[in-house]
């Protein structure tokens, strides 16, 4: 008779696991997933093949976690979103800032690896596009009962914004259009800034104040990459 299979428990440590993905994360945008097996992953980190199976089954679950970690880090606009301190083009501009320095730094080799070799880790992003569209829409309807945007109606407002998320994350999209990450968040933080605010209810200077920040830190990060 053949040995029979023993389901491993697995250590879950999520500090740790962090830890780890903040050091593999920016090697994974460098590199690309293509080369990389357990044991490289375990080479970077510093530990045993052995050490990083007992926190990982396979490869496909350690970049399962990575994508659950970085999108996280991402949602941690929505926080800003709905704060009800904050007058709405502050929320706004606070809410692009987290996600932006967390999305800025995707690179496309790394998006098509990850699309083309796992397509089920790829759901992940699918998943969290159509949830942060919800969130946008839901922000777009308070901020409009409250005069903060233009009287237009929110799937409108909202449409740009997942179609936004969709092609940044599309490899096909970066690589035709010859944009980097950063270089189209820029463009599309000037077309909503002019777009979606009602302007009798703004300080026109400071939401160009704004803006202007805005970018700058979006450069920065790509000049610290």
């Amino acid at each position: 008779m053949g040995r029979k299979s023993v389901a491993k428990t697995r250590i879950d440590n999520q500090a740790r696991k962090d830890e780890w993905m903040a050091m593999l994360y920016p090697l994974f945008q460098e590199k690309g997933l293509r080369d990389f097996r357990m044991q490289h992953y375990a080479e970077m980190l510093g530990v045993s093949k052995a050490t990083l199976y007992k926190y990982f089954a396979s490869r496909e679950e350690l970049l399962t976690y990575m994508i659950n970690w970085k999108l996280k880090q991402i949602q941690g606009f929505e926080q800003h979103l709905f704060d009800p301190e904050l007058p709405y083009l502050d929320r706004f501009t606070q809410a692009l800032k987290i996600a932006s320095s967390h999305i800025a730094g995707l690179s496309n080799r790394f998006l098509a690896d990850l699309k083309e070799m796992h397509p089920q880790v790829w759901e992940q992003i699918t998943a969290f596009i159509d949830s942060a569209t919800v969130m946008l829409e839901n922000f777009y309807k308070e901020g409009q009962e409250h005069g903060a945007f233009v009287n237009m109606h929110t799937a409108v407002l909202t449409i740009s914004d997942k179609v936004m998320l969709m092609q940044l994350t599309d490899p096909d999209f970066l690589k035709s259009s010859g944009l980097k990450v950063h270089e189209a968040l820029e463009s599309y933080f000037i077309m909503k800034f002019s777009g979606i605010f009602n302007r009798e209810m703004v300080d026109e200077n400071r939401m160009q104040k704004l803006l202007s920040e805005l970018v700058e830190d979006l450069r920065s990060l790509e000049d610290q990459q």
